[in-house]
């Protein structure tokens, strides 16, 4: 219900875009110039965070974009704003995963670079194998859009690997972090 409620409002931004309003809120500026996010190819390090956050912003906006061009299509031959909306639910679903999935990164992205020196490197490492593994299980919409080919899948599964190994070290502190008791926990992790 959340996920359908979100993409009702990312629906709303697709028509303040179209009206040519594009001041939106920070968490959907992307959707305003989805123009040239569309066409946004990674560059570089395919793995890198900053290629990671384009990817999701191409990706959200072309199902923003998507979702928005099928509505207007419904309200044109007749349905009711309602109807039209509830035409485009898969869509609303999508782009508003996409949307969520997206912004979760951006947002763990943000608190490494806030962190504690000493602990930048293992939040970073978290940060990468989140969006990482997001990407990899969701590469469809990524390789559809034209951000990522086929071949950095490969990539993908590899930095997983990589970066698993590199965070098993430190599992039993980050659990710790959280200061849970070994009865919650309930894990030999505790």
């Amino acid at each position: 219900m959340l996920m359908l409620q979100t993409g009702r409002y990312l629906l709303g931004v697709f028509k303040n875009v179209v009206s040519g309003k594009t001041n939106q809120p920070e968490g959907v500026q992307y959707a305003a110039k989805y123009k040239e996010t569309c066409k946004a190819q990674a560059s570089g390090d395919p793995v890198s965070l900053e290629n990671m956050e384009k990817g999701f912003d191409c990706v959200a906006a072309n199902l923003i974009v998507e979702a928005g061009k099928e509505f207007m299509e419904h309200a044109k031959k007749g349905a009711s704003e309602e109807a039209a909306t509830e035409k485009v639910s898969l869509k609303r679903f999508q782009a508003a995963k996409a949307h969520c999935q997206g912004y979760l990164f951006k947002r763990f992205k943000e608190a490494c670079s806030k962190a504690p020196t000493t602990l930048k490197p293992i939040l970073t490492d978290l940060c990468q194998l989140y969006g990482v593994h997001v990407i990899y299980e969701n590469a469809g919409p990524f390789l559809q859009y034209g951000f990522y080919k086929p071949q950095h899948m490969a990539a993908f599964q590899g930095k997983i690997n990589e970066l698993l190994s590199k965070i098993r070290p430190q599992v039993i502190p980050l659990t710790d972090a959280f200061n849970f008791t070994d009865y919650v926990i309930n894990s030999p992790l505790g």
